[in-house]
């Protein structure tokens, strides 16, 4: 029997019943619980404001979470190991934005929104790189590092980090922010660097996000030392035609990804990577429009209507295609 000391706070009791449940994970192989036990080790994490401990304290957690999936994820027909590891992803995610802005709170990242995003496209380049390649779609790596990529790419386009570009008082902060962001993408591909060969798709949906992080933090020096002039009424700004061409770098790049996912999904007959690499090329093409005036409601209305329309039309032939040569196959077979 657990007697509870009363004077315990209640990521406290927490903690102990998350240790608890290890022992349950393990000895039975259950997979139920395992929800339960990372809903502990995230709130745990997000009150480190206060106790800073309990950020060790949620990564120790996370990793015993994690060595239980790894194991339970070895035979490969048990599917409570695919279930394991998708809930595992999912947790992983806040679990890293919280460990991000810890940093900040002890002043290890500068504080800025940017970053985090930088953060996150890292992170989410990073599980690309690790994801499977054999049915990597029925387990959550790809699908999700798709739209992870995706939406800090679309972020990341239309903002800076630094967005006041003061390096010069946070410069350690910056230069820890960089190295954290671009060296474990570079290390992963290392690690990976036999399934890049002669696979040209790959190389660009992993090197356009990296070129994106890289892009953003030397932006961020050329703006801090070359491209801010004083004005006549003695505000800081930028030196005119500045602004439009580090946009339209960031957007070139999204837009890029956004075409490489499209063909990707065309040439594999991959509806999700398709219908990613469609939206996030469209929301780029408004966002750029968006830099030369204000779209009319009536006119992104319209557009919207369209494209929902188009994308219906665009799945249902994916579908009819993935279906014919499903059969061609089957037929195929049968015949031999």
């Amino acid at each position: 029997m657990i007697i509870y000391d009363i004077s315990w706070v209640y990521t406290d009791y927490l903690f102990v019943d998350a240790f608890l449940i290890i022992p349950v994970m393990f000895i039975m192989g259950a997979v139920a619980p395992l929800g339960f036990y990372y809903y502990m080790t995230i709130h745990i994490a997000i009150t480190a404001n206060v106790y800073m401990s309990n950020i060790f304290a949620s990564l120790l957690l996370f990793v015993v979470g994690s060595v239980f999936v790894f194991l339970i994820s070895r035979n490969k027909e048990d599917v409570r190991g695919k279930i394991a590891q998708w809930i595992t992803v999912f947790a992983s995610i806040p679990l890293f934005v919280i460990y991000v802005l810890a940093g900040f709170e002890v002043e290890i990242f500068p504080q800025n929104l940017s970053v985090i995003f930088a953060f996150l496209l890292s992170f989410f380049l990073c599980m690309f790189i690790f994801a499977p390649e054999k049915d990597s779609f029925k387990l959550p790596y790809k699908p999700i590092a798709i739209i992870g990529l995706c939406v800090s790419m679309l972020y990341m386009s239309v903002s800076y980090i630094y967005d006041e570009a003061d390096i010069e008082n946070n410069t350690l902060p910056f230069v820890l922010s960089a190295v954290a962001c671009i060296v474990p993408p570079v290390v992963a591909g290392f690690i990976k660097s036999d399934t890049f060969e002669d696979d040209k798709i790959r190389i660009g949906t992993t090197a356009l996000p990296l070129v994106m992080i890289v892009w953003s933090y030397i932006m961020a020096i050329i703006r801090e030392y070359f491209l801010w002039v004083e004005t006549e009424n003695g505000m800081v700004d930028f030196a005119p035609g500045v602004l439009p061409i580090t946009q339209s770098i960031g957007g070139l790049l999204t837009l890029g990804f956004g075409a490489i996912l499209i063909y990707q999904g065309v040439k594999e007959l991959q509806i999700f990577t398709l219908n990613f690499g469609v939206i996030t090329a469209f929301i780029q093409i408004l966002s750029i429009y968006s830099w030369f005036g204000d779209i009319n409601i009536l006119v992104l209305g319209i557009l919207l209507v369209a494209f929902g329309v188009g994308l219906i039309i665009l799945n249902s032939k994916m579908v009819s295609l993935k279906k014919s040569l499903k059969e061609e196959t089957s037929g195929g077979d049968d015949n031999a």
